[in-house]
Order: C-alpha cells, then sequence, then structure tokens
C-alpha cells in the first residue's frame, strides 16, 4: 500500500498558487509520494501536473465539489488525465447535513443525481470515489443505514468508498470490520485518530489517540486498499504539517 497525504489538512496553506506549491514542497520533503487533491484553491490541471512531477508525487484521487460533478464531468475527467488520477472523489452527498431534508430523499436523490456522473466516469475509466462522515450510519424508515443502503443500491463497478477511520468511529462503527466488509471497493482510506477528552472525542494525529492502526492496516490489506491517505480536518491549532509529519512517523513504524 501506498502512504499519502490528503491537502485538506493543509488547505489554509493552499489559498493561492503560490502557496501551493510551496505546500507541495513541504508535503514532499515530509517524506510522502502520494497527496489528495482536495480543498486547496482553483488550479490549471497541467499547472498541477507539472507541480507534482516538480516535487516528485503523485495525485491518487481528488474531492471534486458536487455542482462541478453534475454540470461538468466530462471537463472533469479531462483535468485528472492530465494529472494521471483514476479516482474522483464527491466528499459528502448533497444535504445530508440539512435537516429539512429526510435521508431517504438525501439518498434517493444522490443516486438520481450522481449514478449518471459514475457512468460516465466508468466509461472513462476512472472510478468514483464516495467519503464517508458519521452521518451516514443513522438508521432509516427501513432499519438499515443510508451506508448500507448505499453499498446495496449503488453496484460496485461505479462507486467504491473512501473509508474515513475517524468518522467510521464516531458513527458507531469499527473501522477494521466496515474496510473488510468493503474488500475490493475500498481503495483508498483516510487514516486520522480518535482522541478521547474530558470534552469528549477528537480530531488526532495517527498514533496519538485510540485506534487500533495496526488492525487497521491489516484491513485495509485484507481488503485489497491501495492508498493510505492522512488526514486531519482539524489540527486544534498545531500546524498542521507537523501534525502530518507525526502521522507519517507513525505508521512509517507500522510498516507502511
Amino acid at each position: 500500500m501506498k502512504l499519502g497525504a490528503q491537502l485538506y489538512t493543509v488547505r489554509d496553506y493552499a489559498k493561492n498558487l503560490k502557496d501551493f506549491e510551496e505546500t507541495l514542497k513541504k508535503i514532499s520533503e515530509i517524506g510522502y509520494e502520494y497527496v489528495q487533491v482536495s480543498g486547496t484553491c482553483d488550479y490549471n490541471s497541467k499547472w498541477l501536473r507539472d507541480m507534482l512531477k516538480k516535487y516528485n508525487l503523485k495525485c491518487s484521487l481528488t474531492h471534486i465539489s458536487p455542482d462541478k460533478l453534475q454540470n461538468s464531468i466530462e471537463y472533469v475527467i479531462e483535468e485528472h488525465n492530465d494529472f494521471d488520477c483514476k479516482y474522483i472523489g464527491l466528499g459528502c452527498m448533497p444535504d445530508l447535513c440539512n435537516k429539512e431534508v429526510e435521508l431517504e430523499d438525501v439518498i434517493e436523490n444522490f443516486k438520481k443525481n450522481f449514478i449518471p456522473v459514475m457512468e460516465k466516469c466508468k466509461a472513462a475509466g476512472k472510478y468514483f470515489m464516495y467519503h464517508n462522515h458519521d452521518l451516514e450510519f443513522v438508521k432509516l424508515n427501513s432499519g438499515k443505514t443510508s451506508w448500507q443502503t448505499l453499498i446495496d443500491d449503488i453496484p460496485a463497478d461505479l462507486m467504491g468508498f473512501t473509508v474515513d477511520t475517524f468518522w467510521i468511529q464516531k458513527g458507531g462503527c469499527n473501522p477494521s470490520t466496515v474496510i473488510r466488509e468493503l474488500k475490493g471497493r475500498c481503495p483508498v482510506v483516510h487514516f486520522k485518530d480518535y482522541k478521547m477528552t474530558r470534552d469528549g472525542a477528537v480530531l488526532a494525529a495517527c498514533g496519538d489517540g485510540n485506534l487500533d492502526f495496526a488492525d487497521i492496516i491489516k484491513a485495509c490489506e485484507d481488503a485489497g486498499t491501495e492508498y493510505i491517505m492522512v488526514e486531519q480536518d482539524d489540527c486544534f491549532s498545531e500546524n498542521p504539517f507537523d501534525c502530518l509529519e507525526r502521522s507519517y512517523k507513525y505508521l512509517k513504524l507500522l510498516g507502511l
């Protein structure tokens, strides 16, 4: 498996192209060889191709806005061809956090609007990836969770899952179990730790919390995962590059 950094972690350091390039340089210097591009400033796909090559990095996955995926998927595919990225991702279903919309309707709207996008990705040799949070584990009127409904209702050849270890745990499930259940369907997994404080659980660098990453790594191997992407949505006043480096060193000690 290949170890990379989710650039959403350092999004505040990639708000313009100059800073974005410097961020790629720092990620490379930590030792990462792969990145997920998400949360950065706008960029030209050929510029990204050249910057990745300059700093010996490869892009394994992106997160693209729902509007762009629905309205410009052909262009999105062309961009991904420019920087040689197979996996095209969505960070969250539209309206998932909107309490005025029933979860059943959220899922039906997602299938209606995005299965055509998935089909175009497949036809172009790409693979559409969906990233979870915790709300996908709320049970529906059917008794199934939104997560299980997505697994059951959308064919595996159309959509894979970017499993997020922290949000799986926060949703009340075991990350290793979920990953193993998705064998062949989770080529990318987000690694972030689940740290308990007196105020509740918080996001943390890998090794700083309570998740059993040795077993999670084994689960990823069992499931055929290709890329491990380290991510920390919030670093709580710590320098995010320091958090990414601490995670990198910890995961390298575990054999990645």
